[in-house]
């Protein structure tokens, strides 16, 4: 599946989401992929801090954890400790103005670890 499959999809049920319908566990895995997967946070910074969804992290987590994916479980986690310290309501600039010399090293470190702009396939991994 090449990402414009992927991103079509992924929105439809972003859709069915916002219109509170239910979801399996195969397509709120989707959802979550889109939002969070292959993105440096340091970019994805810019494009989540707004959508940060817990429910869908915490679902994200359980399913790395299950398929014992520790490269993406590794790049989550970092995420959410990332993000748990953003205040939604400011504007970008002054978020990355507040973050740590900590915070900082590792956004460096998970931007060397996994570079944006390759020309991925994304693989929808499906659940029992």
């Amino acid at each position: 599946m090449h990402y414009e499959e992927f991103e079509q999809l992924a929105l439809q049920l972003t859709e069915k989401y916002d219109r509170d319908e239910p979801l399996t566990d195969n397509e709120k895995l989707i959802i979550s992929q889109y939002i969070y997967e292959d993105y440096v946070p340091s970019d994805g910074f810019l494009l989540t801090y707004l959508n940060f969804n817990p429910e869908l992290l915490d679902f994200l987590i359980r399913t790395y954890t299950v398929l014992e994916d520790q490269d993406n479980l590794d790049l989550v986690n970092s995420f959410v400790k990332i993000s748990k310290k953003v205040n939604r309501e400011e504007d970008y600039s002054t978020i990355l103005a507040n973050l740590s010399q900590e915070d900082e090293e590792l956004l460096e470190e998970l931007d060397q670890a996994f570079p944006m702009g390759e020309d991925i396939e994304y693989t929808i991994h499906l659940t029992k």
